[in-house]
């Protein structure tokens, strides 16, 4: 995926939280291939979604379209039991609180979405991202470091690279990058609000 496919556009609707039914016992996604999906942490930058459920799966995609306080929505991911699954739906925000409600569509299953999570209001982003070496050889190092954000912070480096997942969740606002080779790669970095930054390191 090139930087003009990863390119965001800003939104009038701010949807990342902590998604959970609001039954006890009950699950966000009815059911599923793999291991019952309880909650989806999901962030937000512009336009663009990534979702993390309680077993560890991460699930990426967009707000297709804003209609007031409504967003449509699809976000794509691999379940525990190695099978793609999307979620389709939209939510609603109202006040502090947004909900979903969706279908989980995989290949010959479709099951209910429903939750609820609080969302912060009047969130005002000025993350900045600081690439300390843009022009790196193989084997090359340069440090990544954020400010102006909330932690934890999601690192996510598209190309060749050395961390220690695809994406990389941490408490730190700084992260070590080692070039693989001499392609260009986009990096990007979001906090716990939602708020993202990108860079190049060519």
């Amino acid at each position: 995926m090139d930087s003009a496919e990863k390119a965001h556009r800003d939104v009038p609707i701010y949807v990342a939280g902590v998604y959970r039914h609001p039954s006890a016992g009950s699950l966000l996604v009815a059911d599923n291939t793999g291991e019952p999906i309880e909650q989806i942490d999901l962030r937000q930058d512009g336009d663009a979604l990534e979702g993390i459920d309680n077993n560890g799966s991460i699930f990426r995609g967009r707000i297709d379209k804003v209609d007031g306080s409504v967003a449509s929505f699809t976000i794509k991911g691999i379940n525990t039991a190695g099978n793609e699954g999307t979620i389709a739906g939209t939510i609603s925000v109202d006040g502090s609180t947004a909900v979903m409600r969706g279908t989980w569509i995989e290949d010959a299953l479709y099951s209910v979405v429903y939750g609820q999570a609080t969302v912060p209001s009047n969130i005002t982003c000025n993350l900045v991202l600081t690439i300390a070496d843009t022009t790196l050889t193989n084997g090359q190092s340069t440090t990544l470091s954020v400010a102006n954000g909330t932690a934890p912070f999601t690192w996510d480096v598209d190309g060749p690279a050395k961390l220690d997942d695809e994406v990389t969740t941490s408490p730190s606002n700084s992260l070590t990058y080692t070039g693989t080779n001499t392609e260009k790669v986009l990096v990007t970095v979001i906090d716990s609000r939602g708020c993202g930054a990108t860079g190049t390191i060519n």
